[in-house]
């Protein structure tokens, strides 16, 4: 998997999330307009946090 901008090794949280399309499926919510932006953006945050123990 290639890292996705960052320069740092990728961990097992990162890749979890990309592997779950978490930023891709917020910007899809928000861009076809299922959910607002603000919407979109919080529920991609607790998606994350699955794997980001906050």
């Amino acid at each position: 998997m290639l890292d996705h901008a960052h320069a740092g090794p990728l961990g097992l949280a990162s890749a979890s999330a990309m592997a779950d399309y978490i930023v891709l499926d917020m910007i899809a919510e928000a861009a076809s307009g299922s959910k607002s932006p603000k919407e979109a953006a919080e529920r991609a945050q607790k998606r994350a946090e699955r794997y980001y123990k906050v």
